[in-house]
């Protein structure tokens, strides 16, 4: 687009430059030549035609090569959000799948003790009791899950699952009691 407007303007500054150059000359005190004659006025009209269109060629050449350059960018900017809007989905979809993971194991293994607060275990969504658990974080969180703290036996009492399970539930666990 840049240069289409580029080319154009250069189109009318070498059309005043030719008009300048006509009003600077002198005009001469007697008017002895005679008037141009039709055949060089034809002549030069035609130049100027051929000029003119020539100017136009190069306008659209570079404006069709300016377009194409957008097209080009404008594509690669929509497979770049396909792809950035494809991992979002990706991520959603394992965060997703990780909770419901998560509140699963959690259903099945934890939540007899954890829902009611049986033999000591803080109750899942008491914010009170988790805040300091939480605290020592997720990692710690897990470790004493896989295997076992106070009352609690390894992995819940549930030596099938794996310790990605175990972390899930966990992170189920923390995600309620924030």
């Amino acid at each position: 687009m840049r240069i289409a407007v580029f080319v154009i303007v250069l189109a009318i500054s070498i059309a005043l430059v030719g008009c300048e150059k006509e009003e600077s000359k002198p005009a001469p005190e007697q008017q002895t030549t005679s008037a141009p004659k039709p055949a060089e006025s034809s002549q030069a009209v035609q130049q100027a035609e051929q000029m003119a269109q020539e100017t136009k060629e190069k306008v659209e050449q570079m404006a069709e090569q300016a377009k194409e350059k957008v097209d080009q960018a404008v594509e690669q900017t929509q497979e770049k959000a396909a792809q950035i809007e494809q991992k979002a989905q990706d991520m959603v979809q394992t965060a997703t799948a990780a909770l419901s993971s998560g509140q699963s194991v959690y259903d099945k293994n934890c939540a007899a003790c954890h829902k009611l607060g049986i033999a000591g275990a803080p109750k899942t969504g008491d914010k009170a009791a988790w805040a300091p658990h939480i605290e020592s974080g997720i990692d710690h969180l897990t470790q004493n899950a896989i295997n076992g703290v106070g009352k609690m036996p390894p992995k819940g009492g549930n030596s099938m699952l794996t310790d990605d399970e175990v972390r899930a539930a966990v992170e189920y666990i923390v995600e309620q009691s924030r």
